[in-house]
This record gives C-alpha cells, sequence and structure tokens, in this order.
C-alpha cells in the first residue's frame, strides 16, 4: 500500500513538473478584458464590493448594434 501511493506521489509530481501551463483559451484567440462593475448588490442583501467581470470579444459591432451575442456558462 506504502508503494502504491509513493509510486502515485512521484507520477503525480512529475506531471506536474512538465505539463504546460493552464490557459483560459489559445494563444491566437482575442485577450480577456476585464471591466469593473463597481458596487453589486445581492437579492439577499449582501454585497460584492468591486466586482470585475472578464470578457472576450470577436468581431466589430455593426451601426445598428445588432449582431452581438452574449454567452454566458455555468463556471463565470
Amino acid at each position: 500500500m506504502h508503494r502504491t501511493w509513493g509510486l502515485c506521489t512521484a507520477l503525480a509530481a512529475v506531471l506536474l513538473a512538465y505539463s504546460p501551463p493552464a490557459s483560459a483559451h489559445w494563444p491566437d484567440q482575442a485577450p480577456h478584458q476585464i471591466t469593473s462593475l463597481g458596487e453589486f448588490r445581492l437579492e439577499g442583501g449582501g454585497v460584492i464590493e468591486n466586482l470585475r467581470m472578464s470578457y472576450v470579444t470577436h468581431g466589430k459591432l455593426n451601426t445598428a448594434k445588432d449582431n452581438a451575442i452574449l454567452f454566458m456558462h455555468g463556471f463565470g
């Protein structure tokens, strides 16, 4: 049991040492931008001070401003 635990620990250390760093997106994609939304009040009465949100834009907004898509996922 101790030998198995030691082998697993050694393998995990090697994998962590030689793995590439985590990235939120590929290098050739648009960079993340951050906006400050200030104080955010929750329905339950709590407050998030200095709420900041990360976002990515692709393309350009047209004159009619009708080509925008907002996509939010559960990890945000």
